[in-house]
């Protein structure tokens, strides 16, 4: 990010809004117009004087710089304000997960103070404490949900090729001469269904009832 010392009524902000900032960025961070780098480093800054609670104790304190020492409209100041939070904080307008980040961040800092002052053991005990709130604040004791297995639906191929399988294809003589030598008593329909089912003669899906050999009554 470029480090631009402009104030923001140097380079026009009125008619850019973090989606747009959003969608520069996504074309590539370095190319940015020079006031959309002045955009994103506001909203640092503006971040930075949001963890500054010994300087910016509130919303109001930090909107009312932006508009002395900024330039910016009261309704502009606000809104970039909002959006330094969405932006840094959170992918949704100020969700929970953003204020939870948000106040994990300040506890981080307040931890870090208490363990520079910590004097003893009990102090450190504290401290630690501290920490173990931190850590359930940003929700690490919960579990990552299980990713969902994919699911396939099953592949299924209808054929009457068995070269379609893979399959080699039978010999026609050999399997008409065991048709006919070894399976006594068969009609004349059912070794012609026979010879169709096994490949000898044309596969033929539906047969009417003078073709069925199955329908024969002997």
């Amino acid at each position: 990010m470029k480090k631009l010392n402009k104030k923001a009524t140097d380079v026009n902000l009125d008619s850019i809004n973090l989606e747009m900032l959003k969608l520069c960025i996504a074309k590539g961070p370095e190319s940015l117009p020079d006031e959309y780098n002045r955009y994103l480093s506001l909203l640092d800054k503006i971040r930075g004087m949001h963890i500054s609670v010994d300087k910016f104790g509130n919303p109001e304190l930090i909107i009312n710089h932006l508009v002395k020492y900024e330039g910016l409209s009261v309704l502009k100041a606000r809104e970039m304000y909002n959006e330094a939070l969405e932006y840094f904080y959170a992918n949704v307008h100020l969700s929970k997960e953003a204020y939870r980040n948000m106040y994990a961040d300040k506890a981080d800092r307040i931890i870090n103070t208490a363990m520079v002052m910590a004097k003893d053991v009990s102090d450190l005990a504290k401290v630690m404490k501290m920490i173990h709130e931190n850590f359930l604040m940003r929700g690490l004791d919960v579990p990552d949900p299980d990713e969902k297995p994919e699911i396939y639906n099953p592949f299924k191929v209808y054929t009457t090729k068995p070269e379609d399988l893979g399959m080699e294809l039978p010999n026609r003589n050999r399997v008409k001469g065991l048709i006919d030598g070894q399976i006594p008593g068969l009609t004349e329909k059912a070794k012609s269904m026979l010879y169709r089912e096994l490949g000898v003669d044309q596969f033929k899906a539906f047969l009417d009832e003078q073709e069925d050999g199955r329908k024969d009554r002997r």
